[in-house]
């Protein structure tokens, strides 16, 4: 409200039925005697309720993926989403922007797959209003490369006959090779895509006694594990 100078400022408690995105009509009479007149818009009823109410912002990383899924509770005024990464918080890309459901009371599950940045990167889960007003509902950390390489397995150690290579994950552009002490490459395989719980099977029972380097090199990830061949 803007206040007249001269006039009386009167505050009114409004009904708890109102609501933020309707606006009013109210009528305002005058000690003078002069009628009462009506003013449309002549206020908007605001709450402190937030625009949005985020239950969770998650991720899975997939193959050379990061799939995002998140959910809303309830939406008020909401326009769209924006999905930003950053890996030290100074230097920021806008992966996507999603529509949003404009306005909801109940719950919204969304999902959005990009390309997974290598290494640790943070992502945030941006919301705007229609008016342009935005607000930062969420920020998690992934490491997509981490999670794969962690998860190989190789076994058994020591070996005979042969070696088995767990991928808990899919791959894409594989390279096998094993290499003795020496740093002779004694073996190399090469393949396309590797789905997820598949076991590659290598022969060693050719190879002299020792210890080797298994590398396995993917297109967003590498990583050695050492063997002993009895």
């Amino acid at each position: 409200w803007s206040i007249i100078p001269g006039a009386t400022n009167i505050q009114y408690t409004t009904p708890p039925n109102l609501t933020s995105i309707t606006y009013y009509r109210c009528k305002v009479s005058f000690s003078t005697g002069c009628p009462g007149v009506y003013q449309d818009e002549a206020f908007k009823i605001l709450d402190d309720n937030l625009p949005v109410t985020l239950l969770s912002f998650t991720s899975d990383c997939e193959n050379d993926k990061i799939n995002f899924a998140w959910s809303t509770a309830s939406e008020i005024n909401s326009d769209y989403f924006e999905i930003i990464e950053t890996t030290d918080f100074e230097n920021f890309n806008s992966l996507a922007k999603i529509p949003a459901a404009g306005f909801s009371s109940k719950v919204i599950n969304y999902e959005y797959q990009v390309v997974a940045n290598q290494g640790k990167t943070y992502y945030q889960l941006k919301q705007y209003d229609f008016d342009g007003k935005w607000e930062m509902l969420s920020t998690i950390v992934a490491n997509c490369e981490e999670k794969i390489d962690k998860e190989i397995q190789v076994y058994p150690i020591p070996a005979n006959e042969s070696v088995n290579i767990l991928f808990p994950a899919d791959y894409t552009d594989v390279r096998i090779s094993i290499i003795d002490i020496t740093g002779k490459q004694i073996l190399t395989k090469d393949i396309e895509s590797i789905s997820e719980g598949e076991i590659i099977n290598l022969p060693t029972s050719h190879f002299p006694k020792g210890t080797y380097t298994v590398n396995i090199i993917s297109k967003y990830s590498s990583q050695a594990k050492l063997i002993v061949i009895n």
